[in-house]
This record gives C-alpha cells, sequence and structure tokens, in this order.
C-alpha cells in the first residue's frame, strides 16, 4: 500500500499543479461598476470607448486574440421593468419578457436562440442583423437594468464576417454565464 501511495502521490500532486495552474490562465475580468463577466485569457479588454450614449451605457469591448471575435457591452434602463425580478418570477413572466425583447429588436429580424442561467440570473440569447451585420445578443434583465452584449464574427480586415458558426454561439453562452452582478 505505501509503495502505490509513493507511486499514485507524485503523479496526483503533479496533475493537480498542472490543471490547477492552466485553470487560472483560462479567465479574464472583465468589471465595470455594475459587474463582473469572465472572458477567455488571451481575449483583450478596451474601454477606450466606454460612455454613455443616448441613455444606454457603452462599458466598452473585449476581443480575441486574433480579433476575430468581438463583444460589445452595454448596460440599458428600462422603468417598465423596474419592479419586477425574472430570476424569482414564474415563467410566464419570463415569457413576456422574451416577447418583449423580441419586439425591441423587431427591425433586426430576431431569433430567439436559447436561454441560460449566469448563476442565478435567466439570460435571454438572440441572434439579429442590425446595420453592422449578423450578431449575437445576450441581455440579462435585473429590475430595469438591462446588461446587453452584442457578440460579432469578424473577418480578416476587421469587418462583420456573416459566419457565426455553433462554436460561437457555445462560446458567448459560456461568457454570458459567468455574468454576476456587483452591486
Amino acid at each position: 500500500m505505501k509503495r502505490f501511495v509513493s507511486v499514485v502521490l507524485p503523479i496526483v500532486l503533479v496533475l493537480c499543479c498542472v490543471f490547477g495552474t492552466s485553470s487560472a490562465k483560462m479567465v479574464k475580468t472583465f468589471s465595470t461598476y455594475y459587474y463582473r463577466l469572465y472572458i477567455p485569457s488571451d481575449w483583450t479588454i478596451d474601454t477606450s470607448s466606454a460612455n454613455d450614449r443616448y441613455g444606454a451605457l457603452s462599458f466598452g469591448h473585449m476581443y480575441s486574440s486574433d480579433k476575430r471575435m468581438l463583444i460589445e457591452a452595454k448596460l440599458f434602463f428600462y422603468s417598465d421593468w423596474a419592479k419586477i425580478s425574472l430570476w424569482n418570477s414564474p415563467k410566464e413572466l419570463w415569457d413576456g419578457y422574451l416577447e418583449f425583447l423580441l419586439n425591441d429588436f423587431k427591425d433586426e429580424n430576431p431569433t430567439y436562440i436559447d436561454n441560460v442561467i449566469a448563476g442565478k440570473y435567466p439570460a435571454a440569447i438572440i441572434t439579429g442583423t442590425n446595420t453592422y451585420g449578423p450578431y449575437l445578443y445576450g441581455e440579462i434583465m435585473l429590475n430595469a437594468n438591462a446588461f446587453g452584449f452584442y457578440f460579432y464574427r469578424l473577418d480578416e480586415m476587421g469587418n462583420v464576417d456573416p459566419s457565426i458558426t455553433q462554436d460561437d454561439i457555445n462560446l458567448f453562452k459560456n461568457i454570458i454565464e459567468t455574468f454576476s452582478p456587483t452591486y
């Protein structure tokens, strides 16, 4: 038994160190006064474009190291939802919110893809096409604050590429699931 432990224990310790170290490199924090979001470690955070534009706060961008994926972070305020918490409400309210969201994007041909849970908060994932091109959009509504994230696939020239893949959708959903409010 001692021989078995003396062989297995060092292997387990090495694996813990290797996987423990690599998991620490897997995330980078995109943080605002309102929330934290985790993105892949090789992504770049650019908050130079953060501003208040027409009542919507823009928190900046996150983009992949090859600059082929871009996420734009925004905050919208919807006073109609000020007294409603989607995360602890009945399913009918969630269905009403999805209808509201799709109606809000009606000019961009929205399609509901899925919802994900960010901690305990539900997030809707849709796709649509705006003046820039096709995008994925994820939104988390906490009371009247709608935290919105636009995901664009870019070509080598930095233009929006219409070929959003299932891998892109999965990555975007995984990123949205890391959302956690800080207020």
